[in-house]
């Protein structure tokens, strides 16, 4: 499975043209992003920014058969008749970016997914970000600032679940003449049915622009297990730099035990046994960028 920004082609965004639609779209296009059409029943025969909609994927792939990701953009509600419609028309990637999708509709989204091999990201995800060819998805909406004041191409990748960090660092990197291969936000960890750290690791792996990868997990057992089973098994060979703040501790729903309280320092052990570099602060990250390259070359 090769990542979605080798080939992105056209994408189309799933949902009525609400003022946060119409947002997201506006947004995405200032970015360079191809946005090909508009997909959602009640706004089919009409048109955005001399974007044409449709009623169905059908009817848009056959207009725009270059079409290879959608964009969605709906209430909670109908993100898996949406979600399940772009992944039977078998589209590369699938972002969600609508929040508190519900369990048992994620369930069967990841199902679907997995079978047909598409790749979704989220929900709650703000989407990908990828210099030089475009924003799939809502990142950097409230900015308000123009790309090329803050996003430079490089070899950094940067996979979180906070978008406001990984903007936060795309900003400062750019600051000292760095820039970044892709900023991807996974979403929130509670309701995921698209990709985790250890599937995006195992993508990036053979992505030739990226020499490391910066990743912001949250403290929970999902994630920093994924992480560490891209190590153990041999899915991820290049530096890693993970952002962990020390000496906090937090209730992890996804240990056996109800909410169970995992610290941050016992995630951080566990990290540096799987040769993961640990950053605890925002500051000084270029540092923190060198020294990793250099230890893992050492």
């Amino acid at each position: 499975m090769n990542l979605f920004w080798r080939t992105p082609g056209a994408v189309l965004v799933q949902g009525p043209l609400t003022s946060r639609c119409q947002s997201i779209i506006t947004r995405m296009r200032e970015f360079g992003t191809t946005i090909a059409a508009c997909v959602y029943p009640t706004i089919a025969e009409s048109s955005f920014q001399d974007i044409p909609c449709y009623c169905s994927i059908v009817e848009a792939l056959e207009a725009h058969p270059d079409i290879q990701a959608s964009i969605i953009v709906v209430h909670s509600s109908h993100v898996k008749s949406l979600a399940l419609e772009a992944i039977d028309a078998a589209l590369k990637v699938v972002v969600i970016t609508t929040q508190y999708v519900p369990v048992q509709d994620s369930l069967v989204i990841a199902q679907e997914a997995s079978f047909q091999k598409v790749q979704v990201i989220g929900p709650a995800s703000q989407g990908i970000l990828i210099p030089g060819q475009g924003l799939f998805g809502c990142l950097t909406l409230d900015s308000g600032f123009p790309p090329a004041t803050w996003l430079e191409s490089g070899p950094i990748a940067i996979v979180t679940r906070s978008a406001a960090i990984g903007l936060f660092l795309t900003y400062t990197l750019k600051k000292e003449g760095q820039g970044i291969t892709a900023l991807v936000d996974l979403g929130k960890a509670q309701s995921r049915c698209g990709l985790g750290f250890d599937d995006l690791l195992a993508l990036l792996e053979n992505e030739t622009d990226c020499q490391i990868t910066i990743i912001v997990p949250e403290i929970n057992a999902l994630d920093y297990n994924a992480i560490v089973r891209a190590r153990e098994r041999g899915l991820y060979t290049k530096p890693i730099l993970a952002f962990v703040p020390e000496n906090q501790t937090f209730q992890d729903i996804f240990l056996k035990q109800s909410y169970q309280l995992i610290s941050s320092n016992m995630i951080i052990e566990k990290l540096k046994e799987a040769d993961v570099n640990i950053w605890t602060t925002l500051e000084n990250i270029p540092q923190a960028i060198a020294e990793t390259i250099k230890q893992f070359k050492g």
